[in-house]
């Protein structure tokens, strides 16, 4: 894999600023004249370049063909909104988290069991962004408490990624994975279908396109442990 130092970010970003620089056209955004969105093809006069500090350390991103977002700020320059569909500001989200599956220890004993369901949900993946709809998958059994109750409440938002099963070693995982995809065509992939890949298409028994709502679950260790994943395929 190629490595690309702190000095050659540094230098692409110089680069950028340059082209910035000397384009002919740019247009305020929000009537911010500090703050300028390169547009092609006008002919109004360009504003003031961005620094490299602005560009690569900056609340904006600095590749080439980010468009900066249009921001309304207050009196005292803190921005207050981001018009939906413009760009997007860097360094305003935490970065997200997987959340941890619970065991269930009881129901078969001398094992860690889960349930867990895919299902279709929206989330925010920026502040500056509108809802998506996401694929993701939940935990809907309870886990074990030390009084070897079954009490703790798994995470309750479906995660795309999770949730993260902490397997142990000698000790059998047990899961009982449920598709929970909308039926018929509410099930359809968010993206269009690649229908020329293996197991997509047509169905070989009675010529009819695959459902676009299944699934395939899929088990991933590392050296020390190991983590259940989930994935959709279409």
């Amino acid at each position: 894999m190629r490595c690309i130092t702190s000095a050659q970010r540094k230098a692409a970003a110089a680069r950028y600023a340059n082209r910035r620089a000397t384009q002919p056209a740019a247009r305020p955004l929000n009537g911010n004249a500090s703050r300028y969105h390169a547009t092609p093809n006008t002919t109004t006069p360009a504003g003031p370049a961005l620094t490299l500090d602005q560009l690569y350390f900056g609340t904006h991103p600095n590749y080439a063909n980010s468009p900066l977002p249009v921001e309304t700020m207050n009196s005292s320059g803190v921005v207050t909104s981001v018009t939906s569909g413009t760009g997007i500001r860097k360094f305003v989200d935490a970065l997200p988290s997987l959340p941890v599956a619970v065991p269930d220890t009881v129901t078969f004993p001398g094992s860690d069991y889960y349930e867990i369901e895919l299902t279709l949900y929206s989330q925010k993946l920026h502040t500056d962004l509108p809802p998506t709809a996401l694929r993701g998958y939940v935990q809907t059994n309870y886990g074990t408490d030390s009084q070897g109750n079954n009490t703790i409440a798994p995470p309750s938002t479906p995660q795309y990624l999770g949730p993260l099963i902490i397997a142990q070693r000698n000790r059998p995982v047990r899961v009982k994975f449920t598709n929970m995809l909308p039926a018929g065509s509410g099930g359809d992939l968010l993206i269009p279908a690649d229908t020329s890949v293996m197991g997509s298409g047509l169905n070989m028994n009675n010529g009819a396109p695959y459902q676009q709502n299944r699934a395939k679950e899929g088990l991933h260790k590392s050296a020390n442990c190991g983590s259940v994943g989930f994935y959709g395929l279409a």
